[in-house]
């Protein structure tokens, strides 16, 4: 080190002596947070540390700003990025969002957690032991929120949210805080990417609202009623529920919360949430208001055996509250009602979200920041919400139970998650966005080493558990399990999915896939690796079962290889009309198909203004230098655009009765594609 340097680091560690700084020679200089037992007024050492996460903050800023002053007074370069570890124990309870937004005072920062650190954005609550110990309906527990400073007016309400998808893309910046809601926490909970997670595990910890049908463990048909009416003015009859019910829910309307009706309207691919306005037990039938949502969720339709659409259950009526786990707020009066899961028998904790945000904000400049060994858990938005950074990364965490998305970037670069678990949140895993589509810039951002699961609890459809948006970002190593729709979803150009294992996904959709991308000419370069999907199945009967890799709508350059297709039920591939993609070197256990179409039409006949994708062209310069990496895209117009050219299904192997059916070598010659050296063979 410089003497200049080692002086300023010096006049830097004189000057936080009571914050337990540590040597110029020294890579770090750490605070300590007990959030147990610590007091803000103390000094931030070891054995004095503070109680919160912000006091932590306020004292690393104050620090730099003085060694920047220092270091102006003699002349010396500005040392602002001396690095900084926060090391966290305790239950932390942030009163406000913790924001990073300064680029000089909070970048280089450590925030390292111990003993089961949990950063939260709720409030803990006490229920009653002797409850928790009966795990049935008769423990049904009421407690008085007013005693924890919730009031109606920081309850929040719900919403119409849902579904976000169309025009080739998922619009996240459509999503919607949740209202607080009701979380239990294990003495044990899982803190890292592990032992895959059962659905009766999961389930055992999981508090939902008060619904009808009730829910199983594992998502089945009975999960949902069949709407067996619906007349012009949004009134609707639903199957199987009783004049009896009606009747408490019309009371349930008029004296407490309104009931929701969360719905699979028109399509299984599709929801939204809309509110009861009326209920009138002596018809059957039900008023329903309108969603926050604009496409695909209507017309609502009758349901049945094999058909979209047309699947409901109610929520949010106390008079339905009658199974393990469910609970009911009345947010006029803030009074809770919960019967206790049954995991709550071996202890643990009940919490409240609070924080409107997320937990984690780290906003534009800020660079390399981590987040290691802590539990992120209860916001009403996102866990950790990234925006314009650098660097930004979590270790060995648990981001879990938000009203939003766990772990949300937008721009920046080399951002990401490993070695972490994200589970149980409310509209989506992983989301990471970043990089210039139109100079092909990669962002780098990455989820590595995860296991992410069950984060649909609010929006189902296209909310993934792993988004990737923009250019360049990857999915490694990761276990995706445990979600209704898609597991998996790609927008934008040169994204990898990779070493993964996929599998328990689209579990309650038609016409959906494990991995999804669709309906865009220029999302090219990306590609599936060595990546195994299994256990692919949904609780929906009928002729559009899903499938393991979906490709819509000419969807064009995607390369999937080395990768294992094991007892799919549906198609291996969906490769909806589109080009340049290619199918090789695979392995196929079991019964499986591929589908390919000219759904485009051929020719040209899909290049009409307003059709997809000829349409979305004009959103990138796909005729500029950088876009010549992709053979054939510059002059696809006039190359029969809309004929399914240049695919190759080639030198995968077949074993346990796997076949390829559903299209034939010589359809695909006949459209400019090859099909060529796939095999029998032993798995």
């Amino acid at each position: 080190l410089s003497d200049h340097h080692c002086f300023t680091t010096t006049m830097l560690r004189l000057m936080l002596t009571m914050l337990g700084v540590v040597g110029c020679n020294a890579a770090a200089f750490q605070v300590h947070v007990d959030c147990n037992t610590g007091l803000d007024s103390a000094i931030g050492s070891v054995e004095a540390p503070f109680k919160t996460v912000a006091r932590a903050q306020a004292a690393i800023r104050s620090a730099r700003q003085a060694n920047s002053v220092e270091s102006s007074r003699r002349g010396v370069p500005l040392r602002l990025s001396v690095p900084a570890v926060v090391q966290i124990t305790g239950l932390c309870e942030l009163g406000s969002t913790l924001v990073l937004n300064d680029p000089a005072l909070d970048s280089n920062v450590a925030y390292v957690g111990s003993n089961a650190a949990l950063l939260s954005g709720g409030t803990k609550i006490v229920v009653p032991t002797a409850a928790t110990a009966k795990g049935a309906a008769s423990a049904t527990v009421q407690i008085d929120l007013t005693k924890y400073n919730f009031s109606e007016a920081t309850l929040g309400s719900l919403s119409g949210r849902g579904y976000s998808g169309g025009s080739a893309c998922i619009n996240v910046s459509t999503f919607e805080p949740s209202p607080a809601e009701l979380f239990f926490r294990p003495d044990s909970p899982q803190s890292a990417a592990g032992a895959r997670s059962s659905d009766s595990a999961e389930d055992g910890a999981r508090c939902r609202l008060a619904r009808w049908p009730n829910a199983q463990a594992t998502p089945a048909a009975t999960d949902w009623a069949k709407i067996a009416k619906v007349s012009a003015n949004q009134e609707l009859v639903i199957a199987g529920v009783t004049a009896a019910q009606l009747s408490s829910w019309q009371a349930d309307t008029a004296s407490g919360e309104r009931g929701w009706l969360h719905g699979l309207w028109s399509w299984n691919w599709a929801d939204s949430h809309r509110p009861i306005l009326a209920v009138t037990p002596s018809n059957g039938s039900i008023a329903v208001g309108n969603d926050d949502v604009n496409r695909d969720v209507n017309p609502i339709k009758v349901g049945s055996a094999s058909g979209q659409g047309g699947n409901v259950y109610a929520y949010n009526l106390k008079s339905e509250l009658d199974q393990a786990g469910e609970y009911y707020i009345d947010r006029k009066t803030a009074t809770l009602w919960v019967i206790p899961p049954p995991a709550a028998t071996s202890g643990g904790s009940f919490h409240v979200s609070r924080l409107n945000g997320a937990v984690v904000s780290v906003e534009a400049g800020v660079s390399n920041v981590t987040f290691q060994n802590l539990e992120i858990r209860y916001a009403r938005g996102g866990g950790v919400v990234v925006n314009n950074a650098q660097s930004i990364v979590l270790q060995h965490c648990t981001v879990s139970d938000h009203g939003m998305m766990g772990f949300n970037v937008t721009g920046g670069t080399t951002c990401g998650i490993s070695d972490s678990n994200v589970a149980q949140n409310g509209d989506g895993g992983v989301i990471l966005f970043g990089g210039d589509r139109d100079t092909l810039t990669a962002a780098g951002h990455f989820a590595a080493n995860c296991t992410i699961h069950h984060n649909q609890r609010w929006i189902m459809n296209y909310a993934p558990n792993v988004l990737l948006g923009g250019v360049g970002q990857v999915a490694r190593g990761c276990e995706i399990y445990a979600s209704p729709q898609i597991g998996i979803f790609f927008q934008g150009n040169d994204h990898t999915l990779e070493d993964s294992d996929v599998h328990d996904v689209t579990r309650q959709c038609s016409d959906c896939g494990a991995f999804y991308m669709g309906r865009d000419w220029t999302y090219r370069g990306n590609q599936i690796l060595g990546t195994t999907f299994s256990s692919l199945k949904t609780i929906f009967p009928g002729s559009l079962y899903p499938s393991a890799v979906y490709l819509d709508d000419q969807l064009s350059s995607v390369k999937i290889a080395f990768c294992t297709f094991d007892h799919v039920l549906g198609s291996l591939i969906e490769l909806g009309g589109g080009r340049h993609n290619e199918f090789i070197y695979n392995t196929l256990i079991g019964g499986a198909s591929l589908h390919v179409d000219d759904r485009g039409g051929g020719g040209s006949k899909c290049c009409t203004g307003g059709r997809a994708p000829f349409s979305f062209l004009t959103r990138v310069p796909y005729q500029s230098a950088p876009w010549l990496k992709y053979p054939g895209l510059t002059s696809i117009l006039t190359d029969s655009p809309c004929t399914p050219k240049y695919n190759v299904i080639s030198n995968n192997v077949l074993c346990a009765g796997a076949a390829i059916s559903g299209v034939t070598p010589q359809q695909l010659e006949a459209w400019g594609s090859t099909m060529t050296n796939n095999t029998k063979g032993k798995c």
